[in-house]
């Protein structure tokens, strides 16, 4: 049994589906990323959630990517502390954009003891200059 694999948007492009409904659905999650210093997201074609494992403190910088007329795309970022614990981390938006936070543009705290895991989710419309992002789990 052969599996073929398609992206939506090669099948579906600039067409509509109204009303579908999705039963099981899953999001792709890229590999897991042990990062230090600075550090850019890839692509979203490798999945929407990203795995990061601090080695030391760390800048994120959110990815640029190509949106359609009316279209949005969603980030989920699991930020999970080395054996060491203690690190930071603090995200960044690309160029001439901004993260506004749950309302503010001060971005929460996160967890810090060892093998702690802090997840934030990003959100984007197509044709604005803003991520709208907010901590969503912070602890075990």
């Amino acid at each position: 049994n052969a599996t073929v694999r398609a992206t939506v948007g090669s099948i579906f492009s600039n067409r509509i589906i109204t009303a579908p409904e999705l039963r099981g659905y899953t999001e792709l999650v890229a590999a897991s990323v042990s990062v230090n210093g600075t550090h850019t997201m890839g692509s979203l074609t490798s999945g929407n959630v990203k795995r990061y494992t601090l080695a030391g403190n760390t800048t994120i910088t959110l990815p640029s990517p190509t949106l359609n007329a009316n279209t949005g795309c969603s980030i989920s970022a699991i930020i999970a502390q080395d054996s060491t614990g203690g690190r930071t981390v603090t995200f960044a938006a690309p160029a001439g954009e901004t993260i506004i936070w749950d309302g503010s543009a001060v971005q929460p705290g996160i967890a810090t003891a060892p093998l702690s895991e802090t997840v934030f989710n990003f959100y984007k419309v197509a044709g604005t200059t803003h991520w709208k992002a907010l901590r969503v789990h912070m602890g075990v």
